[in-house]
């Protein structure tokens, strides 16, 4: 069953993750990545970067990992990125 905010997101053809604050997560290569909707930085190394959202976090591994940009809206992340992981809260469907 689909929630109000899906409804309206889809019944006036707008973007999910502005009505429902859905992350937006966009690779260049593995060598940039962009994160739009994010909830502030929980780890910041060289090696790994987490990245807080609403219904989870985004955990990003590699090589001489930089945020190159930050800001309230989205996070841009530099560096040889080899994995990342998408954690939701609460289990899958919630």
């Amino acid at each position: 069953m689909t929630s109000l905010k899906e409804q309206f997101s889809d019944f006036f053809e707008l973007p999910r993750e502005v009505i429902l604050s859905a992350p937006l997560i966009m690779m260049v290569g593995q060598k940039k990545m962009y994160i739009e909707n994010h909830n502030g930085i929980a780890l910041y190394q060289e090696d790994k970067v987490k990245i807080r959202l609403e219904s989870g976090s985004l955990t990003v591994e590699g090589k001489k990992l930089l945020i190159s940009e930050i800001d309230t809206e989205y996070i841009y992340i530099s560096g040889i990125i080899s994995s990342f992981n998408y954690e939701l809260e609460g289990g899958v469907g919630d």
